[in-house]
């Protein structure tokens, strides 16, 4: 069985707390916990598809 590394470990930690976090928020506006944590994964994964998306674009802009 291998190991989990810190970074790894943090990275799952901050994924989780902002889920967390939004679906939080998402309560204290009236939504449902369901609603709530779906939105809170929807925003994430969105994020995360901007940040690639853009780290992308940069790698391929300086191999041109």
């Amino acid at each position: 069985m291998t190991d989990i590394n810190t970074r790894s470990l943090s990275g799952i930690f901050t994924l989780v707390t902002l889920i967390l976090a939004v679906a939080a928020v998402g309560k204290l506006l009236g939504l449902d916990i369901g609603e709530a944590l779906y939105l809170g994964m929807l925003l994430v994964v969105g994020l995360l598809r901007l940040v690639y998306y853009f780290a992308g674009r940069k790698r391929n802009q300086r191999e041109a």
